[in-house]
């Protein structure tokens, strides 16, 4: 993997960490996630409207399957942002954020599948090497009691919905770099997030107003930041995905747990045992072998 888009994919685990880290402290999830979804709309269309005037929705002989690819990637998004706040109101982030994250399970072999993608011997090491810290970072101990119960936590409603959140990322992951190859990324997120938003109307509208109102007066702060960052990364993703291998951006992304786990463990006060400590290890030696990868 070329050193730009490893680059860009470096700085959006960050912003990506620092939002869902902001997203997990809302009163009420999903209506934070929806009214962020809103902010988003509001804050960037006049560089959307910029953006369109200056260079058309699509490159030409595109321009009939823009709406295809917003249309899907819209549903794709509204279903992961679903998942994402089922999976936090059921579980701590040190257990819901990496296995929501693991999209590295399903990415290698949907990539083949679809795209025809494939990785040499250093990016399968990567590849594992990450999925396999992903996996040890929820760990409170490496004792078989702990293991076991572990094993047990997969039938959990709030893991189950992580898993669903993994999933999903891996599907839009592949269908973002399909549509970027013939849409600006920017105008390509912001359509399929204008979109969604509408989606939020449906589903903001099962509250009572009063909810609505108080989340936006307790974190209107965090709710306008979350969606400038959620915006940067995934705009900057967008732009490495359109010049690397899926696989790889993806998986490097989840480089965004070590980022993760220090938030947790320096604001929450989540504790640091040492299958986590080897996972975040692992995490950083899999995004140093993707930087060689091929």
């Amino acid at each position: 993997m070329s050193l730009w888009p490893f680059t860009l994919i470096l700085l959006s685990t960050f912003t990506h960490a620092w939002w869902n880290f902001l997203a997990k402290q809302a009163d009420q999830k999903d209506i934070f996630l929806g009214l962020s979804k809103f902010a988003e709309v509001l804050i960037f269309a006049l560089p959307f409207l910029w953006m369109v005037t200056r260079h058309g929705f699509a490159a030409p002989g595109h321009e009939g399957h823009v709406w295809q690819y917003v249309l899907v990637a819209s549903l794709l998004i509204f279903a992961y942002y679903i998942f994402l706040a089922q999976a936090y109101k059921r579980a701590d982030l040190s257990v819901a954020y990496p296995i929501a994250r693991a999209s590295g399970l399903f990415l290698p072999f949907l990539a083949y599948l679809f795209l025809g993608e494939t990785v040499d011997g250093v990016g399968a090491t990567a590849v594992s090497l990450v999925v396999l810290g992903v996996l040890l970072i929820p760990l409170p101990s490496f004792h078989r009691a702990d293991l076991r119960r572990m094993a047990g936590h997969l039938r959990q409603p709030g893991v189950l919905f992580a898993l669903l959140t993994a999933f999903t990322v891996a599907c839009y992951t592949l269908w973002d770099k399909t549509a970027v190859a013939h849409i600006n990324p920017f105008v390509y997120y912001y359509s399929y997030t204008a979109v969604s938003s509408l989606l939020y109307v449906v589903l903001l509208s099962r509250f009572p107003r009063p909810q609505i109102r108080h989340e936006w007066q307790r974190h209107r702060r965090a709710i306008v930041l979350v969606a400038v960052l959620d915006v940067f990364t995934y705009v900057m993703v967008l732009y490495a995905l359109n010049i690397s291998k899926a696989t790889y951006a993806g998986t490097l992304r989840q480089f965004s747990l070590v980022v993760a786990v220090f938030l947790g463990w320096r604001f929450l006060g989540e504790p640091l045992p040492p299958p986590k400590l080897v996972g975040v290890a692992l995490l950083i030696g899999g995004a140093a072998l993707i930087l060689v990868a091929r």
